[in-house]
């Protein structure tokens, strides 16, 4: 029997675009609903109801109440760590959104130190290191993961309209500034 594959992103000629549904294709909160219908919204954080308050108004992560989600051993192995897990709950997207389900954060990050993905200075974690974090995926997930130091827009999206899922690194300040522009319109 063949085997099946799903597409998430039909093949479409070069250059073109897939429109996006909705009455406004171009509001970020359209866009944003959008992707979570097709991707499940994982965090970082346990609780998403906690992600401003941790992340831009330095209230203590051991706060949250739903850390034993996360797979942590205990609240504080999470305090310590959760600020650091944003790639791991970016790489959860892709098995669930394929399988239905995804390791744990933590079971996530285990894997990753293991494969040398993770860096720790004097104690201090200095977070991931991608070349060794996607070994790890494709060696025990099977996830065919790649690592682009640099990938332009136009490639990055062509590589999401040929069907691959796209993980791109960024920092939690433009959230940020998203939220300014909101604000202020």
């Amino acid at each position: 029997m063949a085997q099946r594959t799903r597409t998430l992103y039909p093949a479409r000629p070069p250059g073109t675009r897939r429109a996006l549904p909705g009455p406004d294709r171009h509001h970020p909160k359209d866009i944003r609903r959008w992707l979570t219908s097709l991707f499940p919204a994982i965090t970082q954080y346990a609780g998403p109801e906690l992600i401003a308050a941790i992340a831009y108004h330095g209230v203590d992560p051991g706060a949250d109440t739903r850390w034993a989600e996360s797979g942590a051993a205990t609240r504080s192995e999470y305090a310590r760590w959760c600020r650091h897990l944003c790639g791991m709950a970016c790489v959860a997207t892709v098995p669930h959104a394929r399988d239905g389900k995804a390791p744990s954060l933590f079971e996530l990050l285990d894997g990753a130190c293991l494969h040398g993905a993770c860096t720790r200075t004097d104690g201090k974690i200095e977070g991931l290191i991608y070349a060794p974090a996607a070994a790890y995926v494709r060696d025990v997930h099977g996830l065919d993961a790649q690592v682009h130091r640099e990938l332009p827009l136009d490639q990055l999206i062509a590589a999401r309209d040929s069907g691959r899922m796209v993980i791109a690194s960024v920092h939690k300040e433009i959230a940020s500034r998203e939220r300014e522009r909101e604000v202020a319109r």
